[in-house]
């Protein structure tokens, strides 16, 4: 059987039907891609009205790729139910030829999706299959229309996959008989294959490989670090670069075994995100680095709270040398209460230590913006507070 005779398949123009006298033996049908317009021909040996392979008949095939497709995602985290947020926005630009009708996802495991919403304004449904879930548009996006409203949520974190968008042509059944197999599997795949669609890079829940060690995790963030600049979801190679060795810091510290300096790179990578989300960042590069930096501090191994006072007041002294910390008198107090906290601790204390750290917290507050950047705010406030947390468990 052939595969597509009960596929209406996407053509357009005239079907030219010609009545050759010339011998036919040596006829192949062909199939070529014309570069002016975009389209595909098609020739093939058909059939006449008595039933005669006679006919050489000629057909255009328009693909559904003469959109200007645009896609922009957010994730968001919901506490109450532990899952990610995935949210989409779609537009069809003003240089598209065809309306913007189909809208797939494309996912490289297979990945739980709870929630699906889309927008019904402009109609349309849900297709869900496996690795792919997408939305068949009624009516379509006209040039220079957007749409928002797509939406899933999966527990999966964020990484990097595949949206797939096609536009409208017009429909039209083959007539006087068929093209040869490989021709009908190559138009199969035009239409409503995978290389059918206009594919672009976005954000989607991601599966990750079982008994991923720490250090690997943080080679794939930087993957995605480098992938979201040539992607131009970070603006300059500057904002790359200074994530890149962030990380690069971490991994050289995990790898001798110092998760204190680690998790303090991770921490200021965090800050950073806060700061440039929506200046060097999109909200799809934003996604990338911040939740998966947080689900990386999670998996890292516990460290002894001795440990932590070392890591606060290397920190500290990171926040100095990089002018973070502009005075030397607000410097020399920090690192005063933060040496004072640690030695109350080494001696029993833990009261007296919490107490310290709260002063410190309170200079932190008093500071900020003045001669404390948000960096270094942001930074040493997570810290003492992360520290505080386990000498009051």
């Amino acid at each position: 059987m052939r595969i597509m005779k009960s596929i209406l398949l996407l053509f357009f123009s005239t079907l030219l039907v010609g009545q050759v006298d010339n011998d036919l033996e040596s006829f192949r049908d062909t199939m070529f891609y014309d570069q002016s317009s975009g389209n595909y021909i098609i020739e093939y040996l058909g059939n006449s009205s008595i039933g005669e392979l006679d006919t050489i008949v000629t057909m255009t095939f328009e693909p559904g790729n003469k959109i200007e497709p645009v896609i922009n995602s957010k994730v968001s985290f919901k506490n109450d139910s532990s899952y990610y947020l995935y949210e989409y926005n779609i537009s069809n630009g003003p240089n598209a030829l065809q309306r913007l009708v189909y809208f797939s996802l494309f996912f490289n495991e297979d990945i739980k999706i709870k929630n699906k919403q889309t927008n019904t304004y402009h109609g349309g449904w849900y297709v869900d299959y496996l690795k792919k879930i997408g939305w068949w548009g009624d009516g379509g996006l006209e040039p220079t229309w957007s749409v928002d409203g797509f939406a899933i949520s999966s527990k999966n974190l964020p990484g990097i996959g595949l949206a797939g968008m096609k536009g409208r042509t017009n429909m039209l059944n083959y007539e006087h008989g068929f093209p040869s197999n490989d021709i009908e599997k190559k138009i199969h795949s035009l239409s409503v294959g995978k290389s059918s669609f206009n594919l672009i890079p976005t954000v989607v829940p991601i599966k990750l490989p079982e008994h991923l060690t720490v250090v690997e995790f943080v080679d794939t963030i930087k993957a995605n670090n480098d992938s979201s600049f040539v992607f131009g979801w970070i603006e300059d190679i500057q904002t790359r670069d200074k994530y890149n060795a962030h990380f690069s810091n971490a991994s050289n510290f995990l790898e001798q075994g110092d998760s204190s300096s680690a998790r303090s790179e991770l921490q200021i990578v965090l800050n950073e995100c806060n700061l440039d989300s929506s200046k060097t960042l999109t909200s799809e590069a934003y996604a990338l680095l911040k939740f998966n930096t947080e689900y990386l501090l999670e998996q890292l191994p516990e460290i002894n709270i001795a440990d932590m006072f070392v890591s606060l007041i290397l920190n500290i002294k990171q926040c100095y040398e990089k002018e973070w910390i502009d005075n030397t008198g607000i410097y020399n107090s920090l690192i005063i209460k933060a040496e004072n906290a640690h030695k109350s601790y080494e001696k029993g204390n833990t009261k007296t230590s919490i107490n310290h750290l709260n002063s410190f917290l309170n200079e932190l507050e008093a500071q900020n913006g003045k001669h404390l950047t948000s960096e270094a705010y942001t930074l040493l406030k997570n810290n003492a507070e992360y520290l505080m947390a386990k000498l009051e468990e």
